[in-house]
C-alpha cells in the first residue's frame, strides 16, 4: 500500500493505568471461585444509545481522497500488463490489436488514465452505496452483533458506580492488574488492547475525521465511569452458557491478574466469607479490604479485612 497521508494521524488509545476496576453485583462471587468473567454483548447493556451514529457520513471526502491516493500510486501500467497476458494477448505481434481495442473503447484517452478514471467512480459509487441510512445501521449492527466487551473502570470508590453495578454498596470490586497478558493477547496469540472509552455528544462530519469518536465512544453522561474497554469475538469465548433467552460469554482469566478485592459497607458476612476462601485458594497475593465512607471527608477509607 502507499504511504497515504489521509491515513496518518489517527491516535492509538493511550496506554492504560496499571490497575483497572470491575464492579460485581454480591451474586457473582463464582467470578473469583471459577476465574471466569463474562464479556457483554454490546447491544445488551445498560446504555440504550450504546450502539450509535455519531457522523453524518460513513465515508466523506477524506475517504475518497484516501482512496483515490491510493488509486493514483497503482502501478496501472504493470497490472494492464498482466491483465493483457491474462486475456491471450501476451505475445508482441498481439499486442497493437489489443490496443487497438482499448483505444476503440477509451477513445484518444490513455488506457491507464482511462483506468484510473473508472476505478475513481466506482469508488464514488461505493461511498453512495456505504453512506445510506441502511447501510449504516446495518453496519453498526453487525459491528455490535459479533462483538462483547469487558467494562472497567479507573475509579474503585465511586459512589455511584456502587450504588449501579454493586446493589448499593452489597457487592464488591476487583482490583484487575492490566498488564498481564491476558490484556494484550488472545488465547491463539491475536493481539488485544484495552481501549478508553471516548466521550462525545457531537456529530463527525465522517467516521475518518475521528475514529474513536465514531465507533468507541458513548455520550458525555457517562463520563463519571471513567470506562476502559477490553473487546472481543464472541467465538472466542471460554465458555458460553444458556440463561433464559441470553447466551452469556466468559472468559477465564489467570488468578495471578487479581490484585485484590473491595467489598462494600453493605456486604453480608457470609459473602465476604466466601471472597475470602476463594482468595485464599485462587488467588493468595491478593489484597482483601472494606471501603467505609469517612462523611467528614466525604470519601472512601480502605479497611483491612
Amino acid at each position: 500500500m502507499v504511504d497515504n497521508p489521509y491515513l496518518k494521524d489517527f491516535p492509538e488509545s493511550p496506554a492504560s493505568p496499571d490497575t483497572l476496576y470491575k464492579y460485581v453485583v454480591p451474586e457473582r462471587v463464582d467470578v473469583l471461585e471459577g476465574l471466569h468473567i463474562r464479556f457483554s454483548p454490546l447491544l445488551a447493556t445498560n446504555d440504550d444509545f450504546e450502539v450509535r451514529r455519531t457522523f453524518r457520513e460513513l465515508a466523506g471526502p477524506r475517504m475518497r481522497a484516501a482512496f483515490a491516493h491510493e488509486v493514483m500510486g497503482l502501478d496501472v501500467d504493470g497490472k494492464l500488463s498482466e491483465a493483457l497476458i491474462e486475456a491471450g494477448f501476451g505475445d508482441e505481434r498481439l499486442k497493437p490489436l489489443a490496443l487497438a481495442l482499448l483505444r476503440q473503447r477509451f477513445g484518444d484517452t490513455p488506457p491507464t488514465e482511462a483506468l484510473r478514471a473508472i476505478t475513481l467512480r466506482l469508488i464514488d459509487q461505493f461511498l453512495l452505496t456505504v453512506n445510506r441510512e441502511a447501510a449504516i445501521g446495518q453496519l453498526l449492527e453487525r459491528i455490535a452483533g459479533r462483538h462483547v466487551a469487558l467494562s472497567l473502570t479507573e475509579e474503585p470508590s465511586s459512589s455511584t458506580m456502587w450504588a449501579y453495578y454493586a446493589a448499593e454498596g452489597r457487592g464488591f470490586v476487583v482490583a484487575f492488574d492490566t498488564t498481564n497478558s491476558f490484556f494484550c493477547r488472545t488465547n491463539e496469540g491475536k493481539r488485544r488492547k484495552l481501549q478508553q472509552i471516548q466521550y462525545f455528544d457531537g456529530e463527525l462530519g465522517e467516521a475518518l475525521d475521528d475514529i474513536r469518536a465514531a465507533f468507541i465512544s458513548k455520550s458525555v453522561g457517562w463520563s463519571h465511569e471513567r470506562e476502559w474497554r477490553l473487546y472481543a469475538r464472541e467465538e472466542e469465548a471460554d465458555k458460553v452458557v444458556s440463561f433464559g433467552d441470553q447466551q452469556i460469554h466468559l472468559f477465564a482469566f489467570p488468578p495471578e491478574m487479581v490484585r485484590g478485592v473491595y467489598v462494600g459497607r453493605r456486604m453480608a458476612s457470609q459473602t465476604v466469607d466466601r471472597i475470602k476462601t476463594a482468595l485464599t485458594q485462587n488467588c493468595p497475593e491478593s489484597f482483601l479490604r472494606r471501603l467505609e465512607p469517612d462523611r467528614m471527608k466525604g470519601r472512601y477509607v480502605e479497611v483491612p479485612i
